[in-house]
């Protein structure tokens, strides 16, 4: 959707790490392996250079709509339709991956949030 904004953001320590200091180094140990599979993983997805996104990663990391497919997060931005209320329900939704068209929701014929939504102003 076109106002969206997204935060990523890489695991850390939420809150402090206390206890000896084998407790510190598997906690450190695992979220060093978290994060190292998070970047793999969203490099993969996005098709960034793995070195952009830990860089990307560091801090948080905001883009909007049209950033974030230039990035690589979303394949494209979807609207609300302009005619017939909410829609024509042809129940496209897209996001992150590369997601099957006419997808629905339960046993409606939208995508579940109104259906009829618009690719990229379309």
């Amino acid at each position: 959707m076109p106002n969206s904004r997204f935060l990523v953001d890489k695991m850390g320590a939420s809150h402090p790490i206390r206890g000896q200091a084998s407790d510190i180094q598997n906690e450190v140990r695992s979220v060093k392996q978290s994060n190292d599979k998070l970047v793999a993983e969203f490099a993969k997805m996005t098709k960034q250079p793995a070195a952009k996104v830990a860089s990307d990663l560091q801090r948080y990391f905001y883009c909007d709509a049209k950033e974030s497919v230039a990035y690589g997060i979303v394949d494209r931005i979807l609207t609300p339709a302009k005619t017939g209320g909410m829609g024509d329900g042809d129940g496209e939704y897209v996001a992150m991956g590369d997601m099957a068209s006419g997808q629905t929701y339960g046993d409606q014929g939208g995508a579940g949030f109104g259906g009829g939504w618009n690719v990229d102003g379309k």
